[in-house]
């Protein structure tokens, strides 16, 4: 149909077509009168669906770039499932706010994750602070948000555990017993708690315990302790609380014979190669997320909160004394 043809007819109703130009001269001085009284009161006509009226209040992203999914890496945090789970409720929401699809994957280890942003097959990676500093060392990456306690704290403190029932009450009482550590890429289960044997107890925790072994996730460490398969492992405060509260154990069943001072939370890293409007989108959506309760109580933490790459200096710093 002539789009003009429908515009006539839109304002005839009976009789003759007479006098159809004047209508139209009529029609066009009524917009411009009403698009100057709209002006005048600083009202702006919805536009684009990507601006901030046509897009439920987001800020107008440059699209440019901007991949058709998002793949977003875990390491293993006891199963796959149970990490998947985890964070399910997350994903759906960087899913609705960026428009894109969300692909979790859950590594075995850190070096998939590593490998992952190397080859640009991983856009965005859940880390501790000290495997954040290994994967930037090797690949482009930046951090996005940090989690936050659920007490909205921004940091956390290695601890040394042992079961109450074992009557240990600080670390020297753990001399000769058998020791768990995380994983050699863990701030909290390894770089930390080593650097206080050298330092403070001038051994290694080879030469203070009887054993070492290394139980790759928090969640193991922490049940091998209060099993009784371990007499005492290097954990974190936060996932101490978190554990205990999944799986129902009483804080009160655990000593703690050592805690360290406060360290930055764990990041979300991002791959440098993403778009430009995709990265700030990015962060934008894992703000948001944070403040969503549901996500709150799925993941265990209080919300995410901004971060910068200089945050984790002082991690470095601990990480040249090892070396």
């Amino acid at each position: 149909m002539n789009p003009k043809m429908s515009l006539s007819r839109a304002f005839i109703s009976e009789g003759p077509r007479i006098a159809i130009s004047g209508r139209r001269k009529i029609l066009s001085v009524l917009l411009i009168l009403i698009c100057g009284f709209i002006a005048a009161l600083g009202v702006r006509p919805l536009e684009a669906e990507t601006g901030p009226a046509g897009n439920g209040g987001k800020p107008a992203y440059d699209r440019s770039g901007w991949p058709e999914r998002l793949v977003i890496a875990y390491p293993s945090i006891g199963s796959k499932e149970k990490t998947l789970k985890r964070y399910e409720s997350l994903h759906r929401f960087l899913s609705g706010y960026l428009e894109v699809k969300v692909e979790p994957v859950v590594t075995d280890g850190y070096e998939p994750i590593y490998i992952g942003f190397q080859l640009g097959s991983m856009d965005l990676a859940y880390l501790g602070a000290m495997s954040y500093i290994e994967l930037s060392e090797v690949a482009p990456a930046e951090p996005v948000v940090m989690e936050l306690a659920p007490d909205g704290r921004a940091g956390y403190r290695a601890v040394i555990i042992a079961r109450v029932a074992s009557g240990m009450k600080t670390l020297p009482d753990a001399r000769g017993k058998k020791l768990a550590l995380v994983d050699v890429h863990s701030t909290s289960g390894f770089l930390i708690p080593c650097l206080h044997f050298l330092e403070d107890l001038n051994a290694t925790p080879a030469a203070f315990a009887k054993t070492v072994e290394f139980t790759h996730s928090h969640d193991a460490l922490i049940l091998d302790v209060a099993g009784g398969k371990y007499d005492f492992g290097a954990t974190n405060d936060l996932d101490l609380d978190r554990v205990c509260a999944e799986r129902g154990l009483k804080s009160d069943q655990f000593v703690v014979l050592w805690r360290s001072q406060a360290y930055p939370t764990s990041p979300f890293a991002a791959r440098k190669g993403l778009a430009p409007g995709f990265r700030a989108a990015l962060k934008d959506a894992m703000l948001a997320a944070g403040q969503e309760q549901k996500v709150q109580a799925d993941i265990g933490i209080g919300g995410f909160g901004p971060v910068r790459d200089s945050d984790y200096d002082k991690v470095r710093a601990l990480r040249a004394l090892m070396n």
